[in-house]
């Protein structure tokens, strides 16, 4: 009976993780769809409700440099993970759009984390000058 029962769990266990593994995104369907130049995908993967998912996508959309990013970095400025903000605005300074100097000046105002406010500065510096 013990043999039946763990049977049936380890049947059920692997019968679940099939299903979890069809739904969840993973850091190298990031990296897959960078190479492939999925903008769509990298975009949709910032709202991941995995940080370090969030976080390949951001790097990997400021590597591609495609403006439909332009947004959606804005938005990941507020993300609660910082290495996603600081991803955020150095893309952001990398694309050059005038659209973001207000959400980067208030990064760089009052983001808690330092690393944020100087890659805001940094964006900020590449943006040149900045008509307020």
């Amino acid at each position: 009976m013990k043999r039946c029962k763990t049977m049936m769990f380890l049947l059920l266990w692997l019968g679940l993780g099939f299903l979890w593994s069809g739904y969840a995104t993973t850091i190298n369907d990031v990296y897959r769809w960078e190479a492939e130049g999925n903008i769509e995908c990298l975009i949709a993967a910032l709202k991941d409700k995995d940080s370090d998912v969030r976080n390949a996508a951001a790097w990997s959309l400021g590597r591609l440099g495609d403006k439909r990013a332009v947004e959606p970095f804005i938005a990941a400025l507020k993300d609660k993970d910082s290495n996603v903000r600081e991803a955020a605005a150095e893309a952001l300074g990398e694309l050059g759009d005038k659209r973001a100097v207000k959400p980067l000046l208030t990064a760089l105002k009052k983001d808690k984390d330092s690393n944020v406010r100087d890659a805001a500065a940094k964006a900020l510096g590449k943006l040149g000058k900045i008509d307020l």
